[in-house]
């Protein structure tokens, strides 16, 4: 029983009771634990908006220089087949072709272009080997013959004729190409002149035999990635890059002096750096003479190259001698050119490569590339 008169008093436990403050602390704790995920998600949420707004504004921007480019392209036709129309007898950096196009104000930003000539560089195709080599006779093998009585060779047949005139193109385009290594990199950092010609032809040609100096899928299958020859024609100098031993400044170097075209070119010399000039056999001296005189007046003819004194010095020789020059590997015109554009509308940015090919006037597009890979071919070889 209760006693009277005694208030009640209830004994409370201490470990039950908890204090107001560190409830208010850990309810502010977690209030700005979500406040801070909330401004985190909200700020994610912004940006990919942001992001998303800007990928749409510079797609439609894309969309809006494509058109442009192919305007571009259509009017570097128009301008090519004109020239041809004014003067189909050469190509020089004199006409209106080789002027690069201002920037032009179109909506929204501007647009650029220049015409260059591909047939200014060696075309790397050119190595590719004949179809039938033929093994030159020797002197032992001459003099068997003429003591058998067969002194006289018989007269060459056209398949003859053509097989010849095959191997001797592609023993000319190995000593170009050798030259011209020699002159851009006298000390050999790129190693022996030689091994480049090996290296891409055995990059394009079909069969499996590995030149002195150069590689085949055995070598770039042991790279990381492993990769394979093409075992046919380069499509792009940019190919040059999967070459063996080229690295990105060797890459840089090459591709100002070489290119890659669907066929056998011969070499524009109104248009060829000294350097080019100087890999078809001529003299460092008569390759600067020949600059410095078409620099003044350009050649309108093949005539009119030949007749230059160092030239005919170079293509003629003493009969049963070999010249230093060979003519017909040579020309005053080109067919094929290269359009390098930029358009820019807003942030957007779109480069154009377009390799163009003109027959008899007809300009066609041979290739597109919408990167900007080649922007640096923009720039004059260096003499």
């Amino acid at each position: 029983m209760i006693a009277k008169g005694y208030p009640i008093q209830l004994r409370t436990k201490q470990r039950f009771y908890r204090s107001p403050k560190r409830q208010q602390g850990a309810a502010l704790l977690i209030a700005l634990v979500i406040m801070t995920i909330a401004v985190g998600i909200s700020a994610n949420m912004m940006f990919r908006q942001q992001l998303h707004t800007k990928l749409a504004s510079n797609i439609s921007n894309l969309e809006q220089a494509y058109p442009y480019a192919t305007a571009l392209e259509d009017f570097s036709r128009t301008v090519l087949a004109k020239d041809f129309e004014d003067e189909p007898g050469t190509d020089n950096l004199t006409e209106a072709w080789a002027t690069e196009l201002p920037p032009i104000p179109i909506p929204g930003g501007t647009m650029t272009g220049r015409l260059y000539d591909l047939q200014a560089k060696l075309n790397m195709n050119n190595l590719y080997p004949p179809e039938k080599p033929i093994e030159e006779e020797t002197e032992e093998q001459a003099t068997a013959a003429e003591g058998e009585g067969q002194g006289e060779a018989e007269p060459l047949t056209a398949e003859e004729i053509r097989l010849r005139k095959d191997q001797n193109r592609y023993i000319y385009a190995q000593q170009r190409t050798i030259r011209l290594i020699e002159t851009i990199d006298p000390d050999e950092e790129l190693g022996p002149a030689a091994n480049f010609a090996d290296t891409v032809q055995d990059w394009i040609d079909e069969d499996t035999n590995t030149s002195p100096g150069g590689a085949e899928s055995d070598y770039y299958q042991s790279q990381d990635p492993g990769y394979n020859t093409a075992n046919s024609f380069l499509v792009s100098d940019t190919e040059l890059r999967l070459l063996k031993d080229v690295d990105t400044e060797t890459f840089k170097l090459l591709r100002k002096y070489f290119t890659a075209l669907p066929e056998y070119t011969e070499i524009n010399v109104n248009t060829a750096p000294i350097e080019v000039i100087q890999s078809l056999g001529f003299t460092p001296e008569q390759a600067e003479n020949i600059v410095s005189v078409r620099d003044e007046e350009p050649f309108e003819s093949m005539e009119s190259f030949l007749s230059l004194a160092v030239v005919s010095e170079a293509t003629q020789a003493p009969e049963g001698e070999q010249p230093a020059v060979y003519e017909e590997y040579i020309s005053v015109t080109s067919k094929y050119f290269l359009l390098q554009g930029e358009i820019n509308i807003g942030t957007a940015r779109l480069y154009l490569n377009s390799i163009l090919h003109r027959n008899d006037g007809k300009v066609a597009v041979v290739s597109r590339d919408f990167s900007n890979q080649q922007v640096e071919q923009i720039k004059e070889p260096e003499e």
